[in-house]
């Protein structure tokens, strides 16, 4: 199935996932999956601003238009999902409502 062309991607995709969340199953580690249109590269790391600009791929590293901090592109990004993981937890587990959340800022 995979020599398809329109359907290998969709299967490796499966596999993939279906490998990760079993992989983790076993070591009893949760998977926490950002939503698809989440910004984590455009997201500032330090104060939460979104700059539009970083959605063309060719910028690599830039700078926060109101903390002026600067960002590798890929690092950011990586921080950022660090962070969404560690606030969906919490909310999952209870310890955190999105209330407190909004006033962390």
């Amino acid at each position: 199935m995979v020599k398809n062309h329109n359907l290998a991607k969709a299967i490796s995709n499966a596999s993939f996932w279906d490998m990760i969340c079993y992989k983790a199953e076993r070591r009893v580690i949760r998977v926490i999956l950002a939503g698809r249109f989440y910004p984590s590269s455009q997201l500032c790391s330090v104060c939460n601003t979104v700059n539009k600009k970083v959605k063309d791929l060719s910028i690599r590293e830039c700078e926060c238009e109101k903390c002026f901090t600067i960002h590798d592109r890929d690092f950011n990004a990586a921080i950022n999902l660090r962070n969404y993981g560690k606030i969906a937890l919490a909310q999952r587990l209870g310890e955190v409502t999105p209330e407190k959340i909004a006033t962390v800022d």
